[in-house]
């Protein structure tokens, strides 16, 4: 078995054989280093890769991902706020809002994973990114983008698109 230093810390790595393993143990990497004030976002490539690691490992479920971020863009944490088909008018964005203010972002990120027939976008992004923005606002927590990752259009930053 072949040994791996992350942070000080001899950790065994999996069997290379198992994608499922070797993806739990690249999410313990990238969970560890965005605990640590060492992980600041510094672009979307940045999120883009993280976020490729971090929904895979959902397996083709459906899910609505937050990253919060401090003043200075390290990241504080992240969460999965919702399993399953994302309605936006049902969606309520009091969960967000509240995690923002308990661990004190400045900042939030967004993703959702699409089915594999996802589109770049809807109307539907649009209407959840907004009302995110809007409620987000008042609090002093800015939404900075919102990603659509899928097998067929790969990860669509808003931002990048003028839409956040």
């Amino acid at each position: 078995m072949t040994k791996s230093v992350t942070g000080g810390n001899v950790t065994p790595l999996p069997d290379p054989t198992s994608d499922d393993a070797v993806i739990r143990h690249a999410l313990k990497i990238l969970e560890a280093r965005s605990r640590s004030p060492e992980w600041y976002v510094q672009g979307a490539d940045d999120v883009k890769h993280y976020l490729r690691v971090r929904l895979a490992a959902e397996h083709g479920r459906e899910c609505l991902f937050a990253l919060y971020l401090d003043v200075a863009y390290g990241v504080i944490e992240g969460e999965v706020l919702q399993h399953g088909s994302l309605d936006p008018e049902a969606f309520q964005p009091r969960a967000v809002i509240q995690q923002a203010l308990a661990c004190n972002a400045a900042a939030v990120l967004l993703a959702h994973n699409q089915p594999p027939s996802g589109e770049a976008w809807s109307r539907a992004d649009q209407q959840l990114v907004s009302r995110l923005a809007g409620a987000l606002a008042p609090v002093g927590v800015r939404l900075l983008d919102y990603f659509l990752v899928g097998e067929a259009l790969g990860i669509y930053s808003f931002s990048e698109h003028g839409r956040v």
